[in-house]
């Protein structure tokens, strides 16, 4: 955390600045918070990014992506409370898991323009425009230079978009807000 927060009169999160290490309850207080936050809504987003690398960060240092086993019981056991696709096929979905591990994962929070109040509630001002670019533009890149030197592999998530984007005690974890 980049700073100390006590949220505890809406989302319940209340932690100190520095590397966190949570419980399940106390991730669902840090993923949901917003009130508090200097960015509101898009820090909420930055923290659930930050989340999801720190999952997916303890889960290929735990082994879990490769073991058809400890993949199938984790499943087992988010089913409980996460709702899951019924024909999701675990061995299917091995290769994908896998491909999460070398660093394969980019976050991208849409741009936009500032912020409003409308009927009470804040509200995201967005250019169309800008944002049919973006997605296009994630979802269909320009061709690469056949020329061009190649760049190396992604060693790493990307954090381009969390706050701050920089890495704490070499964990490859964002600091968030």
């Amino acid at each position: 955390m980049n700073r100390a927060v006590n949220d505890s009169k809406y989302s319940g999160a209340v932690f100190p600045a520095g590397l966190q290490t949570i419980s399940g309850a106390d991730a669902l207080k840090f993923v949901r918070q917003r009130h508090g936050l200097p960015n509101g809504d898009l820090d909420r987003t930055h923290r659930q990014q930050a989340f999801i690398a720190g999952v997916i960060t303890k889960f290929r240092t735990q082994g879990i992506f490769g073991d058809v086993g400890k993949l199938s019981a984790l499943l087992n056991v988010a089913k409980k409370d996460v709702v899951i696709d019924s024909g999701l096929d675990v061995i299917g979905f091995l290769p994908q898991a896998k491909a999460l591990t070398g660093g394969n994962i980019k976050f991208h929070t849409l741009p936009i323009e500032g912020y409003v109040m409308r009927n009470s509630q804040s509200v995201n001002l967005v250019d169309e425009v800008k944002i049919r670019k973006v997605v296009a533009d994630l979802f269909n890149p320009k061709p690469k230079d056949p020329n061009a030197t190649p760049s190396p592999k992604p060693t790493k998530i990307n954090y381009a978009n969390l706050a701050n984007g920089k890495a704490v005690d070499g964990s490859k974890i964002p600091c968030v807000n």
